[in-house]
């Protein structure tokens, strides 16, 4: 049970104040059909993901991305396109293990770019679970989601490849072979596809029931997907509408917004502070900025970053070392994003 609660602190640490929140208030929180639909989307699109890996189409594709002759630009480049499709946190399950087995100098950085690089590809409406919530919480337009937030993204997608430059990190020409694709992955490929026209409002949403039929019928080992997460997730919706009725008053000036946003991804990370802020306020270019850049800054930011952490502690163990270079190049994206936010203050806010 020890070892339980340790791998899965966040779940329960959402689970107590889940607890605390419903006794101090005394009731159970409300559910949305949005917040119920945005479960059963990531719900289908773990079981897709799970799908890919397990019949290593995703392994395939990082592994070709590298074999282009690119050397160590082609891992930051391959996080960033990866991120776009399956998520920041998925991206960096593919990539951080791929680039632990190269031989590579500055390793450490690497993988610390990587997570930057992660967090920064946040350009879809799916790219990342916040941006979900954020963009079905407020039936927002596909293209002027993306226009609000591409500042932010291209900046630090720039800024990871002069990171790769002035850290000198080279890798050798990769001579792996990229294993052979499964035919169960192609089923999971017009999965993803379907999935993706129900996010894009293409599509009903109960189409993505298929999935879910499918692999219950003809692949049940997809369906070993990460259930802790998806309850975290559920728990924080929770905790979110708790929390508004916690708090009397509403906040409206995008600045506030923007700030507030940065400063409880800090303590909460970002997807939490995403749910509990969207309640609050109709600002939603501060907020998909402030939780992009609150991603940044300590290593709980974003669960990404965890992610990145976890890999290279359990391959090489000098954690010390490696979060002092995480919170240098983190604080320093993190006050980059603000002064950008500021920059391009009149132009995000359409």
């Amino acid at each position: 049970m020890k070892a339980l609660v340790a791998r899965e602190w966040l779940f329960f640490l959402s689970l107590m104040l889940f607890v605390s929140t419903s006794l101090f208030i005394g009731s159970l929180p409300h559910y949305s059909q949005d917040e119920y639909q945005i479960l059963f989307i990531l719900f289908t699109l773990f079981v897709v993901i799970e799908g890919l890996k397990r019949t290593r189409f995703l392994h395939a594709l990082a592994i070709n991305m590298e074999r282009l002759g690119l050397g160590a630009y082609a891992l930051i480049v391959g996080t960033f396109l990866i991120s776009f499709f399956v998520t920041n946190d998925v991206a960096l399950i593919i990539m951080v293990p791929l680039t632990l087995s190269m031989q590579i100098t500055n390793r450490s950085w690497a993988v610390i770019l990587e997570a930057i690089a992660a967090n920064a590809a946040a350009l879809l409406p799916y790219s990342t679970p916040q941006n979900l919530y954020i963009y079905w919480h407020y039936h927002i337009p596909a293209l002027q989601f993306m226009l609000t937030i591409a500042p932010f993204v291209f900046f630090f997608f720039l800024l990871t490849l002069l990171g790769v430059w002035w850290f000198d990190i080279r890798i050798q020409k990769s001579e792996i072979i990229p294993p052979a694709i499964h035919k169960k992955a192609y089923p999971y490929l017009f999965f993803f596809l379907l999935i993706l026209g129900v996010i894009f409002n293409l599509l009903p949403l109960w189409l993505g029931g298929l999935v879910i039929f499918y692999a219950l019928l003809l692949d049940t080992r997809s369906l070993r997907i990460d259930y802790f997460l998806l309850a975290t997730f559920y728990l924080f919706f929770g905790i979110a509408d708790n929390f508004t009725h916690i708090f009397a008053s509403q906040l409206h000036h995008p600045h506030h917004i923007f700030l507030l946003s940065i400063f409880l991804s800090q303590l909460m990370s970002n997807v939490p502070a995403t749910l509990l802020l969207a309640n609050f306020t109709h600002e939603w270019q501060s907020l998909l900025w402030g939780v992009s850049v609150g991603g940044y800054g300590v290593l709980w930011g974003s669960l990404a970053n965890l992610i990145a952490y976890r890999f290279y502690a359990k391959e090489f163990g000098n954690q010390e070392r490696f979060l002092q270079r995480f919170l240098l190049l983190n604080i320093l994206a993190l006050l980059l994003g603000i002064a950008l936010f500021f920059s391009c203050y009149k132009f995000i806010i359409l």
